[in-house]
């Protein structure tokens, strides 16, 4: 164990030694009077004012992924423990201030806990000898107790006598209610936003202030968002003069109507009027009304968070105007950071209701259309708002929207593209283009050479697009060919031996939802994902309207030519809300290894917003609770002796859990998210048989569990994961199911598993065509040999087989064999491969062994439906996560998007800082070698008390990551700590971190083999220069590393 003293480290650039500088004083102290036995134990003596802190843990078989710390209402760490002896207990005894609280971390960096699957580890926390809290080593990744209080009560009326007072939080589930500073240490990353002071001012000098704008327009307005504190009050808004407007602030002063306090308008004008509640963060907020010419007259901010604001205005009363509000942010209003919501009038009459779940805009039309208005001015102000309508507001470059509108527009300004049908009304300007013919809807097929789209990364494209790259057409159909490109691009998107596109019913409307609206509802996305599209079709095409088929009435809309993309999102409860938002117009179906989406995060919410589809699954021999924490285990099953290991403090699960379940978790389900569909089977049991199920126990469970939970939700089952070196195990699972089908109790049935799950570690774009491209392919044949040699022709097995779609459940290039015949043998490539060489494997960059890649292979591949790459994040340190914990994306990550584009850059973020470089302090008996292996100066830091410091800038506070090159031949370990000394023995803030093996003979002299790159994650950077010092106080020589590069925060 190791202790915190009052004492800051400064480097001395000899011989590894150190000196210490006194700061402020911290509580805690080893033994403060000396030590004494109690019940048998050496424990410490503390003084009067103090309590003795205990811990008694019992390490697992890895034990030094398991570290903790006690840190101090401010966050500071006042004492950190790790461990190296496995299976061992280890008794410690420290001094605390007993007028203090404090918060007690203990991490497991694999993510599994200290028990049950590799070892019984355990640990009970005790306050002046009393235990406190024990826990049975199952916590996850994570787990936080309270020691001697609560950090606020502890600030507010510091206790006079030591208290043993305990609070768990056994799930660590970021908190969203609280938006002030943290006062302990989060056990992981924030989910929400931050509570820090925003740049916006919250208050004004005055303390008072009014709604209404200035009489006097500014003299030299802003066209764009100042970072400026505005001058005018919060809640209020800006007149900016560009030229003559027609909004003015109250014509005749105000009046009273309805009870409130509104405008008083001239008879030309009418009142127009914004009721709106804040969220937790109004500064995100901000509204403007524009004339048809694009004008803004009025604009509004706020600061006030959870606060209704009711403003109106006068607005010219013949003049149509376009309301857009914006939540900078991009999650709206509501509902995961409060509960606001916005409310429009016309002369007191409502206009739109909006309930703020918007996402990044919404749009309405006031008072009228701008067509309409241009064409023909109002002589009165109509007393009767418009239907409320979202729309576009005119772009440089076409918008994403799926669907034409059918209305024409009066334009005065020559269309460059020709209508694609006749307008009903004369045009007041001659045409630049001649119109084509009606034959671009009948047999003659032709695409509009001057159409042009939004693609899904932002990019435009045109109809050859699609015909560029030939392992891609298929994707890019599937992805894009619908709605107005369909139209457009009819021959490119391959309908040209089809029927007749049919058109929508452009007079045709319905209400949804107490609104009404047009067909081009159901398919346009400017606000959106597509896969919301496909929603709106799923869940509103096949509903009747007064009578009416939506569908009849609006056949394009309805049109499905498009199908919900394969691609997958794997996150725990640890992946930030960034991340997550940079794959949500990409995916189409998101897991957790678990049953419903972790309560309390931003998960559930992130499904929503994107239309995504939540697949749940029964990974383990346990059910969960919705926050995620272990609710009961499986009942034991006894096969030869062996019966799984489960935890005798969590109840017997029944099958009755199972149904209530999965059925609880189909009903949270809101109406924006693509409905529950499947639920998937258990997660890799063929890796350890010695701890997981056998094939019969999962046909035991299988039978008793999945299966009536599957059919009680009415959900489709997808298998247990599988691979191409677990055939033979999988096909003994489907063996017991098969001959269990007659049991009375739990009968068996292998017909209920409609998919197969696999995972496979490799992106060799041969490789998935040899194993997993339908009839012919060495799964199918060896998988049917397998069920023939154990069950005979009882069925008709490649029947069986070919009749079940594959979902790629986990994939990456991390774990690639090296095997030219796609053999799933031993042979793996050392080093793994790096972020770098993934990126460059599954963009079309790696083509003499990769070819296109792996997933390119899985979209061209008919019988994949879906797949998905391991992971979003995850506290294991590896180098294919698609994003960093704070959410920055990787390259992996960029390539995951942009599937076998060769133009994503794999390189690095960040500058590299060699070992050689000046700014570098080495510290015997640390030393700079000549690496033969790469043939650049590389840094050993041999045994013992040897280090190397490098120096780094970051902008702001933080944690940051890091990319670290290195060889090593054997796994090793490294201390790593910023802006402290990483070697010395009573440093307690230094990380270890494991550095995984290069490769054998994989050393500097006269070694071979490559470097490897993994990302380390590192706490609290200052603003400014920082040192980054990594120490080896072992008697092992350690890695050698040949430069790092900071990872710069993306916005």
């Amino acid at each position: 164990m190791k202790l915190l003293s009052s004492l800051s480290l400064t480097i001395v650039l000899t011989g590894g030694q150190f000196t210490f500088t006194e700061t402020t004083p911290l509580q805690a102290q080893p033994c403060s009077y000396g030590k004494e036995i109690i019940n048998g134990e050496v424990v410490c003596r503390c003084a009067p004012d103090e309590v003795r802190f205990s811990i008694n843990l019992v390490t697992d078989n890895y034990p030094q992924e398991t570290e903790w710390t006690i840190s101090t209402c401010d966050g500071d760490e006042m004492i950190q423990g790790s461990y190296a002896s496995k299976n061992t207990e280890h008794s410690d005894s420290y001094c605390l201030a007993g007028d203090q609280a404090y918060t007690f971390e203990i991490i497991d960096t694999y993510g599994d806990g200290i028990c049950c699957g590799y070892g019984g580890g355990n640990y009970a926390l005790y306050v002046e000898g009393l235990e406190v809290f024990r826990s049975e080593g199952t916590f996850g990744s994570s787990e936080v107790t309270k020691v001697n209080g609560d950090c606020t009560a502890s600030l507010a009326s510091p206790s006079i006598s030591p208290v043993a007072s305990l609070v768990t939080d056994e799930t660590s589930v970021p908190s969203f209610s609280s938006h002030m500073p943290s006062l302990i240490l989060s056990n992981s990353p924030s989910l929400n936003k931050s509570g820090l002071p925003s740049s916006i001012p919250t208050s004004l000098p005055s303390n008072e202030y009014t709604k209404l704008p200035s009489l006097t327009p500014s003299n030299s307005p802003s066209l764009q968002n100042s970072n400026e504190p505005s001058s005018s009050p919060f809640g209020g808004f800006t007149l900016m003069e560009i030229k003559p407007l027609q909004a003015q602030p109250c014509s005749y002063g105000k009046e009273t109507f309805n009870g409130e306090v509104v405008c008083r308008c001239a008879p030309d004008e009418v009142r127009f009027s914004v009721n709106l509640v804040t969220d937790n963060y109004p500064q995100e907020t901000k509204w403007t009304l524009s004339t048809c010419e694009g004008d803004e007259i009025l604009q509004s901010s706020y600061a006030s968070r959870n606060t209704e604001h009711n403003d109106s205005y006068c607005i010219a009363g013949d003049q149509a105007y376009t309301f857009e509000i914006i939540d900078t942010y991009g999650d709206g209003i509501c509902c995961g950071y409060g509960e606001g919501n916005y409310t429009l009038f016309v002369d007191g009459i409502e206009l739109f209701r909006s309930e703020g779940a918007f996402r990044s805009r919404e749009v309405t039309k006031v008072n009228g259309d701008c067509s309409s208005h241009s064409e023909r001015p109002n002589e009165a102000p109509s007393t009767i708002p418009s239907v409320k309508t979202r729309i576009d507001l005119p772009t440089t470059s076409p918008t994403n929207s799926l669907i034409p509108s059918m209305k024409p527009s009066i334009s005065h300004i020559p269309s460059k593209i020709p209508t694609l049908l006749p307008s009903n009304t004369l045009s007041l300007f001659p045409s630049s283009a001649p119109s084509p013919t009606t034959e671009l809807f009948g047999t003659t097929c032709i695409d509009d050479e001057s159409y042009e789209f939004t693609l899904s990364n932002g990019n435009t494209a045109d109809c050859t697009w699609f015909l560029h790259y030939n392992p891609l057409i298929a994707f890019r159909r599937n992805m894009y060919c619908n709605g107005n490109t369909l139209l457009r691009c009819k021959k490119s998107c391959g309908r040209c031996s089809s029927d007749e596109i049919p058109l929508d019913d452009e007079n045709f409307q319905f209400i949804i939802d107490g609104e009404l609206q047009t067909c081009s509802w159901i398919s346009d996305s400017s606000n959106s994902d597509m896969y919301n599209v496909l929603s709106r079709q799923k869940s509103y095409c096949q509903q009747s309207y007064n009578g009416v088929l939506i569908a009849d009435k609006c056949k394009l809309s309805c049109y499905e030519a498009a199908v919900l993309p394969k691609k997958g999102l794997l996150m725990n409860k640890n992946a930030a809300k960034k991340g997550a938002s940079h794959f949500g117009g990409f995916i189409s179906w998101y897991a957790n290894y678990k049953q419903e989406p972790y309560e309390g995060t931003f998960h559930r919410e992130f499904i929503d917003q994107h239309g995504i589809e939540f697949v749940p699954m029964f990974a383990q021999n346990w059910l969960d609770h919705p926050d995620g924490t272990k609710r009961c285990f499986y009942e034991d099953y006894d096969v030869n002796g062996y019966v799984l290991q489960r935890n005798d403090d969590f109840p017997v699960c029944t099958q009755q859990d199972a149904i209530t379940i999965l059925q609880e978790s189909k009903a949270k389900s809101s109406p924006n998210s693509i409905p529950m569909t499947y639920v998937m089977g258990w997660n890799e049991q063929y890796i350890n048989p010695s701890t997981k199920m056998t094939p019969k126990h999962m046909a035991y469970y299988y039978a008793k569990y999945l299966q009536p939970a599957a059919k009680a939700s009415g959900l489709k089952i997808v298998s247990p994961t599988l691979h191409g070196g677990s055939v033979a195990w999988f096909a003994e699972f489907l063996d017991h199911c098969y001959k269990a089908k007659g049991d009375a109790q739990n009968p068996c049935d292998i017909f209920s598993m409609e998919k197969f799950a696999i995972h496979t570690y490799d992106c060799r774009y041969d490789l998935w065509t040899n194993w997993y491209s339908g009839n012919g392919s060495r799964l199918v044949k060896k998988l049917v040999n397998e069920l023939e040699a154990r069950l005979g022709n009882v069925e008709n097995w490649e029947n069986y087989v070919l009749a079940r779609p594959l979902w790629i459940t986990e994939t990456s290039c991390f774990n690639e064999r090296t095997s030219p015949s796609f053999n799933f043998d031993n042979s793996y490539e050392t080093p793994k491969a790096n972020a770098k060489e993934q990126c460059e494997r599954i963009t079309g960059q790696s083509q003499s062994i990769h070819g296109d890649g792996s997933l390119v292979a899985m979209e061209n591949i008919s019988t994949i439906e879906r797949y998905a790459w391991w992971t979003t994040w995850h506290t294991k340190m590896k180098p294919h996560y698609l994003t960093y914990k704070d959410g920055t994306i990787t390259q992996v990550g960029e390539a995951y998007k942009r599937i076998g584009d060769s133009s994503v850059n794999c390189e690095y973020p960040g500058t590299k800082v060699f070992a050689d470089d000046i700014s570098v302090v080495i510290t015997s008996p640390a030393t700079l070698l000549d690496c033969q292996v790469t043939n650049t100066k590389m840094v050993k830091l041999m045994k013992l008390g040897g280090s190397a410091t490098f120096t780094v800038n970051v902008p702001l506070d933080g944690n940051y990551a890091i990319n670290v090159s290195y060889i090593s031949e054997e796994p090793r370990n490294l201390k790593v700590k910023v802006n402290k000394n990483a070697v010395d023995p009573n440093d307690v803030f230094a990380k270890t971190f494991n550095f995984y093996s290069t490769g054998d003979n994989s050393w500097c002299e006269g070694g071979t083999g490559s470097t490897h790159v993994v990302p380390l994650e590192l706490k609290k950077f200052k603003a400014g220069s920082n040192t980054i010092t990594f120490g080896n106080d072992g008697d092992e020589d350690s890695p050698v590393i040949e430069w790092i590069a900071l990872v710069p925060k993306q916005d």
